[in-house]
């Protein structure tokens, strides 16, 4: 039963990514294309910031209402990705950057409650492996999604948000299936959440995203390529699906140590964008999101009880959202100076890992 929800949860992710990763692949150009700046562009990454805010508010505030909140809170979250398909009858950069916002306000929301539960109903799999497997069935939505959007575009954006609406409703759809099956999980009684031991990682982690570029404002830089984009996504999207297996399995081996790969991979695909081609931007981007979407969200599950996981997931998406929001805005600003400002965060970050690992041998 439980192998069984947690294929529909992946499958639900797979419909979700579609939808929303077709939205993004060409959020740079659609917003240029509505008048909007490379500060608007690369303020998306604002949006991560909304983002991981409501996925602290989901954790928490399902820990607030109680288990009867756990699935409805999900169906919500789940819900907002509507607001891509919208983005087809919107006439000015403003409507269109606040359906992005809201789109990830609806991600952050349902994210703590969705670990959690995929936490739970895989135990047994390995940690890393069942993220890793998670999130390459997530990678799977995520090719598919730019791809029909670099197809349909040609015919015009709004023909291709359009299509973004099936995939949308057929992962409600799933998602109903899987609160039948399993409607009362252990995660939803909530145990309250101590950070002292965890605080370390989740600053690493916040610092890390610092220092990746966001993809709205690298098609933004990319932008002469037009809806040609979505393709570098896809080649992003396929390589973060291609390399989460392995780097799950490296967290099951060498635990902790395996997060150093967030800083490194985050540091170099921004480096890339300014000094690299576009491919080599791409496949370094889709290294580095193959290790953001994986190896944190397996560490918490491993530092951590059922009942304290959504909270956990929604500081740890906090820190990260703080990060990449906070990033980006300053690399916006700094233009040909973002690539040294990014290798501070990341070095900060890899010297914040290795205080937490001796301190975690020291608590062994």
């Amino acid at each position: 039963m439980k192998l069984l929800v947690f294929l529909l949860l992946s499958l639900v992710s797979l419909l979700a990514d579609m939808t929303y990763e077709g939205g993004r692949s060409i959020s740079g150009p659609y917003l240029e294309a509505l008048g909007a700046s490379l500060l608007v562009a690369g303020s998306l990454s604002a949006g991560e910031l909304v983002a991981h805010s409501f996925r602290s508010a989901g954790g928490f505030l399902a820990q607030k209402l109680g288990s009867k909140s756990f699935w409805p809170l999900l169906f919500l979250g789940y819900s907002a990705n509507l607001a891509i398909p919208a983005l087809a009858f919107v006439q000015s950069w403003e409507h269109a950057f606040l359906l992005y916002m809201i789109e990830r306000a609806g991600k952050g929301l349902r994210a703590p409650l969705r670990d959690a539960l995929i936490a739970e109903v895989s135990a047994g799999m390995g940690r890393g492996r069942a993220f890793a497997l998670h999130e390459l069935l997530d990678q799977l939505g995520a090719v598919a999604g730019p791809l029909a959007v670099a197809l349909l575009a040609a015919r015009g954006y709004s023909h291709a948000m359009i299509f973004l609406a099936v995939p949308a409703a057929l992962s409600l759809a799933l998602l109903f299936g899987a609160y039948y099956l399993y409607p009362a999980p252990q995660s939803a009684r909530a145990e309250g959440l101590s950070v002292r031991g965890t605080r370390l990682l989740f600053i690493s982690m916040g610092l890390a995203m610092a220092s990746l570029a966001h993809w709205g404002q690298a098609s933004y830089v990319f932008s002469e390529m037009g809806a040609q984009v979505a393709f570098l996504y896809a080649i992003a999207m396929a390589l973060d699906g291609l390399l989460a297996l392995p780097m799950g399995a490296a967290l099951d081996r060498y635990g902790l140590r395996a997060l150093s790969l967030v800083p490194t991979l985050a540091l170099l695909s921004t480096l890339s964008l300014f000094y690299g081609s576009p491919l080599l931007f791409a496949l370094l981007w889709g290294a580095a999101m193959a290790a953001v979407e994986t190896l944190p969200r397996a560490a918490v599950a491993l530092v951590t009880k059922p009942g304290e996981r959504g909270a956990a997931y929604s500081l740890l998406y906090f820190y990260m959202g703080l990060g990449w929001a906070a990033g980006n805005v300053a690399m916006s600003f700094l233009g040909p100076l973002a690539p040294h400002f990014a290798l501070l965060p990341s070095l900060l970050s890899l010297l914040l890992l290795q205080v937490e690992r001796k301190r975690e041998k020291k608590g062994s």
